[in-house]
Formats: C-alpha cells, structure tokens, sequence
C-alpha cells in the first residue's frame, strides 16, 4: 500500500476506529453507533482530497483492526459539508452485501473484505488505500 497514487493503481478509502461512540457536544454522535445512524457515522465529514474522491470506489471501514463494513461510493456524491470536509453517499445508501463484497474482491476491485486485518494508522481514522 502506498500514500500516494501511482500510475494505473486503484484506490479505496479506509476509515479507522476504535469500538466506541463519540458525541461532538453539537447533537452530532459518531463513531461506532450500531443503530441507523451508523451508514452518516461513516460517510460523514472526512478529509478527503480531490484524487481520491474522483478515483476511489469503495469506501472501507474498519474497527479495532479489522475491516467491519464496506461501501460502494456514489462519485458524484460528495459534497463539501465544511471547507476541507467531505462527505459521500453509498450506493443505494446501504452496506454491501456479503455476495457484492466476495464478487468486488473476485474482480480485484476491492483491496480488503470484512474481517481482514486492517491496523489504524496514528494521527487520523481516516487514509487512501492505493492497490
């Protein structure tokens, strides 16, 4: 995995966490929520740059170390929500399935499936996976 998109790779975004809900004081609860707020709590208010957002498909969401959820990007979804601050809507707002993960995995489209190892990176939950 590298940082920075060479020529002809792929990219995916990873969200990091730790297994615990936060509250902004502002009425804005994120983290893990395990409830229907959980798909805001994942797409919301990250620090995604232009690549990124024009080339990643997936967007990969892991906890403690280890991939949890996956979701295919809308591209043309995201929205600046505050200046540097993106978000993005799921395809059909939804997780994807355990058939539409193995089937993007299969393809090589999809760099990590639920329960792979995926460690958090120190200073941010949030990084590109080029592949």
């Amino acid at each position: 995995m590298t940082l920075t998109a060479p020529a002809a790779m792929r990219c995916a975004g990873v969200a990091s966490r730790c297994d615990r809900t936060h509250d902004d004081g502002n009425g804005r609860i994120y983290g893990e929520t395990d409830g229907p707020g959980q798909y805001d709590s994942d797409r919301m208010e990250w620090r995604v740059g232009r690549e990124v957002r024009q080339l990643a498909e997936y967007w990969i969401v892991a906890v403690d170390g280890t991939v949890r959820r996956v979701y295919r990007i809308d591209r043309k979804s995201w929205h600046e929500v505050s200046p540097g601050y993106w978000e993005f809507r799921a395809v059909g707002d939804r997780e994807l399935t355990d058939a539409e993960i193995a089937a993007a995995y299969a393809a090589g489209d999809l760099p990590l499936r639920p329960g792979d190892a995926c460690p958090t990176r120190a200073g941010g939950a949030y990084r590109p996976y080029w592949f």
